[in-house]
């Protein structure tokens, strides 16, 4: 996507409107660096025990948002719980 979008940009800006080869390679250079910094960057946050929120989201196995849901879940089948929810909401 880094590749396409620098692709455009150099084409913009270039008096004829089109890439030379020296251009379409600059701009796949900038599409493998991008790459890499991205490949960089998880590995580092995966060592830092940061996960990266498409994982997250797609393993929905960690955060916030799976504990909220797994709650909701318990809550709509069990009335007790409602209960308690509602009044914990109350209190606070």
């Amino acid at each position: 996507m880094a590749a396409g979008s620098a692709a455009e940009q150099i084409r913009q800006e270039t008096p004829d409107g089109l890439l030379t080869p020296t251009h379409a390679g600059l701009a796949g250079a900038t599409g493998v660096a991008t790459t890499g910094l991205g490949v960089l960057g998880g590995r580092v946050a995966n060592k830092l025990g940061i996960g990266d929120a498409e994982t997250m989201l797609a393993q929905g196995t960690k955060g916030m948002a799976k504990q909220s849901a797994d709650d909701a879940a318990r809550a709509a089948m069990n009335p007790l719980v409602q209960q308690q929810a509602a009044k914990g909401s109350r209190d606070a």
